[in-house]
């Protein structure tokens, strides 16, 4: 018998087992996986485009190093999921095609320079994500679970952005304190108790399947001179990144189109996981819809403080569907700077600050939203201005029902 997800699903449960269990039952528990190492999504666009400073850096060696950058990044994760204990196994030679893979991808790097007084600064916003992958001779590569994580580094930058940038992307993956392997451990951290109970598939998938910009905020945004930086396909990067950590459930990783349904990693000249089978559209349980419906930004000086400050707020539309395409939820929310943004002078205010400080509103907004919805928390939605009403908080509570349920989390 070959049956797809959903049909397996139906099955089992005219047997009394629900399509998670049943699922979960058919994948080996408590799995401990083989790291594979640190790679590059080039399948879902040109890497080029997406990250053209880490395409450029991964391969050389740097100066006085014996390795190349990318095997520097191996290392460096390597070492801080040693740290984590018994999490995942480390081979030095991998039969691939045994065991379930673990491996961590950059999806996209986006790199600003703001001023402040008569310092320069880098900024270098990154979404990663980590992933369970699947090898068979005869079916070739699958995805098992996937997580979405942000990095965000800021230095003082002495040159050219560009040249600086290149300088500073070895602390953006390296640092032992925040880097793209720190965030990367993080993540795997308070995700790996969820191999231990279903082995790492629950065939249930959550997924950002559209982002959209309301033209009126895309007038703003070139404007401001930031629609480059603030985009519809960073929005469902950041988006995917902020659900699964607000959720505290795997998340499918953002595609540009909905017709993307295989990546491919590129993890060494040697090691590419070609054409990885996501999961199909048919398969998406919860499909999640974000727009970035208004955003708004307010430059005043302040006698009290002697100070100018910036203060930014950002509106967005989220829409939650299930596998039919029929609405679960949607709301509308909106989150402002906790603390404005403090300029020495009023000429301060840049393009690539205004981008940062719009990315953090972005991502601490959507973190907010769904740690709300995840923790039950009134006091947190409230921060993003969602007072549920009767019928919103019936439509909150049965999309939490949908999650927890299938990720066998409980309600």
């Amino acid at each position: 018998m070959n049956l797809k997800r959903r049909e397996f699903c139906a099955w089992s449960m005219a047997l009394g087992v629900t399509g998670s269990e049943a699922i979960a039952q058919s994948q080996s528990a408590n799995i401990h996986p083989v790291w594979l190492g640190f790679g590059l999504n080039i399948g879902a666009n040109a890497a080029a485009q997406r990250f053209p400073l880490s395409n450029a850096l991964l391969p050389i060696q740097r100066p006085g190093r014996k390795t190349t950058f990318q095997l520097e990044v191996n290392e460096a994760i390597s070492q801080q999921l040693r740290a984590l204990g018994d999490t995942v196994t480390f081979q030095n030679a991998t039969d691939i095609g045994g065991d379930t893979l673990l491996g961590a991808v950059l999806d996209y790097e986006n790199v600003l320079e703001a001023r402040l007084g008569d310092a320069n600064f880098i900024v270098m916003h990154m979404v990663g994500h980590g992933v369970l992958l699947d090898f068979d001779r005869t079916r070739g590569w699958s995805m098992r679970a996937s997580y979405p994580f942000p990095v965000t580094l800021l230095r003082e930058s002495k040159g050219s952005t560009e040249s600086t940038a290149k300088q500073y992307l070895a602390d953006a993956y390296l640092d032992p304190q925040n880097s793209f392997a720190t965030s990367f451990a993080k993540a795997t951290k308070r995700l790996s108790p969820r191999w231990k109970q279903n082995g790492g598939a629950s065939g249930f998938n959550i997924r950002v399947t559209s982002c959209t910009i309301h033209p009126d905020v895309a007038v703003k945004l070139k404007t401001w001179g930031i629609e480059k930086n603030i985009s519809p396909t960073w929005l469902g990067h950041l988006a995917s990144a902020a659900i699964c950590e607000g959720l505290d459930v795997p998340v499918v990783p953002f595609a540009e189109t909905q017709s993307l349904g295989n990546y491919t990693y590129k993890f060494s000249d040697r090691l590419t996981a070609q054409n990885v089978r996501m999961p199909s559209d048919d398969d998406i349980d919860l499909r999640i819809h974000v727009s970035l419906r208004n955003m708004a930004r307010e430059i005043k000086y302040r006698n009290q403080f002697e100070r100018w400050e910036a203060a930014r707020m950002i509106v967005l539309d989220i829409k939650v569907k299930d596998e039919s395409n029929q609405d679960i939820l949607s709301i509308r929310m909106g989150y402002q700077d906790e603390q404005p943004d403090a300029l020495a002078r009023e000429e301060d205010n840049s393009p690539a600050r205004d981008a940062h400080f719009f990315d953090m509103a972005i991502y601490r907004g959507l973190n907010l939203f769904f740690s709300g919805v995840e923790k039950g928390d009134l006091n947190l939605l409230a921060k993003v201005m969602v007072k549920p009403d009767p019928q919103q908080s019936q439509a909150i509570n049965e999309f939490k029902r949908r999650y927890r349920n299938g990720f066998a989390k409980g309600v």
